[in-house]
């Protein structure tokens, strides 16, 4: 009987490794950079907290939480973000957004934002607003 695997110039394991091995070393950063992308990984360079520390610094905010950076595409940002500031209609946040979004822009080059304003810490959810709100009427 006659052995398949003498039939092939190579076994079937060393032609696999074979021609991996040269497109792994040839487009390596291009593979590394894309699975970094399919993981959301935060960007190089960044941390949540130089980040969040950035977001408090702008006027009417007061804490950051729930913060989450990552890579959408190459040179592509998004960052979501629980930010609490104080109680005041929808209207008057504007200026904090605007505020928020220009600082996020200029100091990390991230383009699109998902921000989510809160009168007290939601505590994974939950908007305290209304809380408050009752605690003041009372």
């Amino acid at each position: 009987m006659k052995s398949v695997i003498g039939a092939l110039p190579q076994p079937p394991d060393v032609v696999v490794v074979d021609k991996v091995t040269p497109m792994w070393s040839e487009r390596g950063s291009e593979l590394k950079e894309a699975v970094h992308i399919l993981a959301e990984g935060m960007p190089a360079g960044m941390t949540a907290t130089a980040i969040a520390d950035s977001m408090r610094k702008v006027p009417g905010v007061s804490q950051v939480h729930d913060l989450h950076v990552w890579t959408v595409a190459p040179g592509y940002i998004s960052l979501s973000a629980h930010v609490t500031v104080d109680d005041q209609s929808l209207s008057q946040t504007s200026e904090v957004m605007s505020a928020l979004k220009e600082t996020l822009h200029q100091g990390f080059e991230i383009q699109h934002t998902t921000i989510q304003f809160e009168c007290g810490n939601c505590g994974q959810g939950m908007v305290a607003c209304l809380e408050l709100a009752e605690a003041s009427e009372n």
